[in-house]
């Protein structure tokens, strides 16, 4: 069993680690280097098929969902967080224009 303060001090560590600008650049060039190389994507997608397509991922992913909007409709901060997120989406004008062209012109 590890210690707490052993177990904070990694967090500490690996957060400082992690959102330092050269790791976050070489991540993001990695993450470019193997997308654009077929087999890569093909060895991707077989290993998400294999581990997001079982009935127990899907069920506990959907869980964590249900539970995560549960816990945010229920905090009253997040759901003025999200209704002020949806006022600027609606207020975006391409947004705005899909809607009207879809609900209005051609109802």
């Amino acid at each position: 069993v590890l210690e707490e303060s052993v177990v904070s001090s990694a967090q500490i560590l690996a957060e400082r680690l992690l959102l330092q600008d050269q790791v976050i650049e070489g991540t993001v060039q990695l993450i470019k280097y193997v997308t654009q190389r077929q087999e890569a994507m093909d060895i991707i997608s077989d290993y998400y098929k294999k581990v997001f397509q079982r009935i127990d991922v899907k069920d506990a992913v959907k869980e964590l969902l249900a539970e995560g909007a549960y816990q945010g409709l229920a905090d009253p901060e997040s759901v003025k967080k999200f209704a002020h997120f949806m006022v600027k989406v609606v207020n975006a004008e391409p947004v705005r224009d899909a809607v009207f062209e879809t609900y209005v012109y051609k109802p």
